[in-house]
């Protein structure tokens, strides 16, 4: 009977100690996050697109390119630093490809056709 006795006041002295425990803990809460404002729609980066054709135009100050399609359509497109460039020795070359074959590699957002690949076909 003792040991009864003993089990149910260690097991009491225990409950209580957790108890005490528990309620000093902090409680991990779900972060609260402010209601946000409607955020105008921004459009997505659009996807890469491809278009071959002529260059007609190369401004190198202005990083800037027109190219003509095979449908006769005018094309103008930016390009920059990190353009890669291929189907030449270097980009710096790339002012003096008027008039030959081009596939360019561009995303479009805004109407600005921003160029990401240039490829000079060879012997056009």
């Amino acid at each position: 009977m003792k040991t009864r006795h003993l089990i149910c006041l260690i097991s009491l002295v225990c409950l209580t100690a957790l108890g005490a425990c528990k309620g000093s803990e902090p409680v991990a809460q779900a972060p609260q996050t402010q209601p946000q404002p409607p955020q105008p729609d921004v459009p997505a980066p659009s996807a890469e697109q491809f278009v071959a054709g002529e260059l007609l135009e190369i401004d190198s100050d202005a990083m800037t390119l027109v190219l003509k399609d095979p449908k006769g359509n005018e094309q103008k497109l930016a390009y920059s630093r990190a353009t890669k460039v291929t189907g030449i020795p270097n980009a710096a070359e790339l002012g003096r490809q008027e008039g030959r074959h081009a596939t360019i590699r561009y995303v479009e957002r805004d109407n600005l056709k921003s160029a990401v690949q240039i490829h000079i076909e060879a012997g056009s």
